[in-house]
């Protein structure tokens, strides 16, 4: 960062991406792309993007990661810089090049941790390119072709490293020791780094040197490929005016966290919601703790204090589920905004107390994942009929867990097996069934098993058997005249299903006399 009468700064954030169209240039061609709006974290409440500096030589980039609204996940910052790599000359080659510094170059190459948890809060990471007192800027390369060739270093980096973006600041550059400014230059620039980078990456202008007096030729706009930019000054507050770019992707205040009076801050926070700009810049986080001086800002830009260091807010709600069961089928639908990590569903005894048999479950690793999950299983077979439970539960990633029960009738509607021996006045009996027998019963009939003649024997009506099996024996009743007749046999189980066998039974005159 610069100092003049008004000293410039370092940041901003961008709500909305423009969608402008554009004219063609002679080269490259290209028609103007969407650019990449920065989508807040959901627990954000409405309000401008806020966007920060860091001066990595000597603060970590990290530090952006501690600062969260009071009583939510969401991260004060959309938006940080890593201030910042150059645009450097090479003499021997004639053309510029990227040149990261020792320490940008440590905090790219230790991206886990300087990086990675910046980004998991819900803010892009941007490096942001500087001029270095050489004869090179962005307003003077000599044709689309050293463009794009820079275009390309860019790219590169931001892909090696996984950023989000590139930031365009053009102070520092010695002009007058190279070759001449010229209106295509920028242009050229940012239209080759833009489809170098697709829609999904973000290019943002400090509005400052002689890039931002040349952002237009040949009726192509560079602010048409410009997803934000961003006032300079810092402790100054104005609205840029960069062609192709609305109030949405500006920032009109720029503070520097260290010395710009609070006071002031504050009222370019106010100013910055009354003229509906779409950001507001800070600039030099350093290792300090800043939450007072940034409540001042959050609390009018998003009714919230500013939290330091806050640990994530746990989450303690637990899935919504439901549970039903119709045709032998049993299905859960579970949902949880944190995400599910396993669906479960068990059958237990008619008051829930003792596990009889697993229905179905989602694996627990890997988790589900999904915000919501409908899951069908079979009843098991073989089970008793009865009335039972179904005690499904779902799980989400933070290990908060619900339960819910449904009562679930099984009915049996298979019939016993029977089967009757009879022979030397003696029957025999033998039935079983999937459930429980209730009762079997053995009587005699004519020969046509039309006419009941008389019982040979029975079990309790009052007390079922309660058994799977049974072997029953009765002798047939004395005094039956010689012939043939028919036992007829039933066996009927707690469902009241009934099996029905018959056998002949042939009485001799032997028999008789």
């Amino acid at each position: 960062m610069t100092e003049n009468t008004r000293t410039p700064i370092r940041s901003r954030l961008l709500r909305v991406a423009a969608v402008l169209a554009a004219g063609a240039l002679a080269v490259p061609a290209l028609a103007a792309p969407a650019t990449a709006a920065v989508q807040p974290h959901p627990e954000k409440p409405d309000g401008p993007l806020t966007a920060v500096y860091v001066e990595v030589n000597g603060f970590d980039l990290a530090n952006v990661a501690d600062y969260t609204l009071e009583g939510t996940n969401a991260p004060v910052f959309d938006l940080a810089y890593i201030f910042a790599a150059n645009i450097n000359y090479n003499a021997e080659e004639d053309r510029a090049y990227l040149h990261l510094n020792e320490r940008v170059t440590e905090t790219l190459e230790d991206a886990e941790n300087q990086i990675r948890p910046v980004q998991a809060k819900g803010t892009k990471v941007l490096l942001s390119i500087l001029g270095n007192h050489q004869g090179v800027g962005f307003a003077n390369f000599q044709d689309a072709e050293s463009a794009d060739a820079f275009a390309q270093e860019l790219a590169d980096v931001v892909e090696e490293y996984d950023l989000d973006g590139i930031d365009f600041d053009d102070e520092w550059s010695r002009y007058d020791l190279g070759a001449p400014i010229n209106d295509f230059s920028f242009v050229y620039l940012v239209t080759s780094l833009r489809e170098k980078l697709g829609e999904d990456k973000l290019i943002t202008l400090y509005d400052i040197g002689p890039t931002s007096e040349h952002t237009v030729y040949d009726g192509v706009q560079a602010g048409d490929y410009l997803d934000y930019a961003w006032q300079p000054y810092y402790s100054a507050y104005s609205i840029p005016d960069v062609p192709g770019m609305d109030r949405s992707q500006y920032a009109a205040a720029a503070v520097d966290l260290t010395q710009t009076p609070v006071e002031m801050a504050a009222d370019f926070a106010h100013r910055t919601l009354d003229d509906e700009v779409g950001a507001y810049l800070t600039y030099n986080l350093t290792d300090a703790d800043h939450s007072a001086y940034l409540s001042q800002i959050t609390e009018v830009l998003y009714g919230l204090p500013t939290a330091y260091q806050a640990d994530p807010i746990p989450d303690t709600t637990r899935p919504a589920i439901s549970a039903e069961v119709s045709g032998g089928v049993v299905t859960v639908t579970a949902s949880d905004a944190g995400g599910l990590r396993q669906v479960t569903a068990n059958l237990y005894d008619l008051v829930n107390s003792r596990l009889l048999a697993p229905i179905g479950a989602t694996p627990a690793d890997p988790p589900l994942g999904t915000s919501e999950t409908v899951q069908t299983w079979q009843l098991p077979g073989g089970v008793t009929p009865g009335i039972y439970t179904v005690r499904a539960a779902a799980t989400d990633l933070a290990g908060n867990t619900s339960v819910t029960t449904v009562r679930v009738t099984i009915v049996d509607r298979t019939p016993p097996t029977v089967t009757v021996e009879a022979g030397d006045g003696v029957v025999t009996v033998t039935a079983s069934d999937a459930g429980l027998l209730r009762r079997v019963t053995a009587n005699l009939y004519d020969a046509n098993n039309r006419r009941l003649l008389g019982p040979i024997g029975s079990t309790s009506a009052g007390s079922p058997l309660g058994t799977a099996e049974t072997v029953q024996v009765w002798n047939v009743q004395a005094g039956l005249a010689p012939g043939t007749y028919t036992v007829r046999a039933t066996a009927t189980d707690i469902s009241r299903n009934t099996g029905v066998t018959t056998a002949p039974l042939v009485i001799s005159a032997e028999q008789v006399g």
